[in-house]
């Protein structure tokens, strides 16, 4: 590779880990024990309790919400399962190779809050050794893009494969700040050798696009201009981890594995 090349990669790095905190979660106040549920959807329901008293007039455009009327029509959507990929994980991946073994089940799950059925803000909650609890509030990007493009893709999908909100979960590559939403071309979840789809939540930073232009994530972006979330494109999971794997390897060298 170029000097040149490597140069502009290394932007790249530096401006995903630096963009990425931008989209920090918030985590609830811990004044007190969190109440503790045996149900996931318990748990998600006493996050909304507790999201609606910490919203005033003078905060609600802060957790994503356009009036403070909203807040109290906000109800939860149906929860996307979160998987991770470990940069050391992708950075060694090649085209072709089993995308399962790369994700990570960090058992936790993403409950979009819905005002009309947009999304506005998520609810993430986790499972612990004692039940689940919340986990923070926020991403408001995150929780519009599963909202509008899950429903999207049911529409459709008729009667087939991915008709059901249960069949769409979460792949976040947390290195680079990017977040897809996955469905299955056959069985439900991770777990039987098929074909993963995935469709972009997020977008990544603009800044960055002019670096990428010489990498091959820069190429894939090119040879496919819907793949984002407004167009709602979807892609095959081994194509795109593989044009990312370069990017991970960079980053590797940057920041050690993670």
């Amino acid at each position: 590779m170029k000097a040149f090349e490597i140069f502009l990669i290394t932007v790249l790095f530096v401006c995903v880990l630096a963009c990425s905190k931008d989209r920090g979660p918030t985590v609830p106040p811990q004044s007190k024990p969190q109440t503790v549920f045996s149900d996931p959807q318990a748990a998600a329901e006493h996050g909304l309790i507790t999201l609606k008293q910490m919203v005033t007039q003078n905060n609600y455009q802060e957790f994503g919400f356009t009036s403070e009327g909203d807040v109290e029509k906000a109800s939860l959507g149906p929860p996307a399962k979160l998987f991770v990929i470990p940069n050391e994980k992708l950075a060694n991946f090649k085209k072709g190779a089993d995308v399962y073994v790369l994700l990570q089940d960090v058992h936790r799950l993403i409950y979009p809050v819905q005002v009309d059925g947009l999304g506005r803000t998520a609810i993430t909650v986790m499972q612990t050794e004692q039940g689940w609890k919340l986990a923070d509030f926020g991403q408001d990007t995150l929780a519009k893009n599963l909202a509008d493009i899950r429903t999207t893709k049911i529409g459709q999908s008729g009667s087939g494969v991915g008709a059901a909100p249960e069949e769409y979960y979460d792949i976040r590559v947390q290195t680079m700040g990017i977040d897809f939403l996955a469905v299955n071309k056959a069985n439900r979840g991770p777990g039987a050798k098929n074909e993963i789809l995935l469709t972009p939540l997020t977008d990544l930073p603009p800044s960055i696009h002019d670096a990428m232009v010489v990498g091959k994530v820069g190429m894939y972006l090119k040879r496919n201009p819907s793949f984002n979330p407004r167009d709602k494109g979807s892609r095959n999971a081994s194509d795109v981890f593989d044009a990312l794997a370069p990017a991970a390897k960079e980053i590797e060298k940057t920041t050690g594995p993670s």
